[in-house]
């Protein structure tokens, strides 16, 4: 019998735990004005053939520097393995978390994150924590379906 493809809320929720879990696990170092660190680079001077899935090599990773969008972009890889080295490289990997949470309710993730506009700075005072105000955001799409929404 072939596995039903997951509906995008479900594949929402999937990527927000695996990033709180990342987190939490040390995986994903939350900070401010980063995407994902030092990641493209470390990947490309692997030697690793740009045509090769890039999932395992995240799976393996042992920490990596997240914004809130470089955050839901890995975990995405992670859980859907949607992603080639190259792809990666050359940063064309965000377009399947794009395809999956809309880039508005990207926006919004990151808005709060990052303390940009009213929202987001107001989002910002109530976690001084990097780490806890990503793992807010991530809490707060898993409460809401799978949209982020300012509360």
């Amino acid at each position: 019998m072939k596995k039903k493809k997951p509906s995008k809320i479900e594949m929402r929720i999937a990527v927000a735990k695996d990033a709180i879990k990342q987190i939490k696990a040390k995986i994903y170092i939350a900070m401010e004005g980063t995407y994902t660190g030092n990641l493209e680079s470390r990947l490309k001077f692997a030697s690793i053939d740009i045509d090769t899935q890039v999932q395992p090599h995240l799976l393996n990773m042992n920490s990596c520097r997240v914004c809130a969008r470089g955050a839901a972009a890995i975990s995405c890889i992670r859980k859907f393995n949607n992603c080639t080295v190259g792809d990666f490289i050359e940063k064309n990997w965000e377009s399947e978390s794009i395809k999956i949470f809309g880039t508005k309710n990207l926006c919004n993730m990151e808005r709060a994150f990052e303390g940009w506009a009213k929202e987001g700075e107001l989002f910002k005072e109530s976690y001084q924590d990097e780490d806890k105000r990503m793992i807010a955001i991530f809490k707060n799409v898993i409460k809401n379906n799978g949209t982020f929404k300012f509360e």
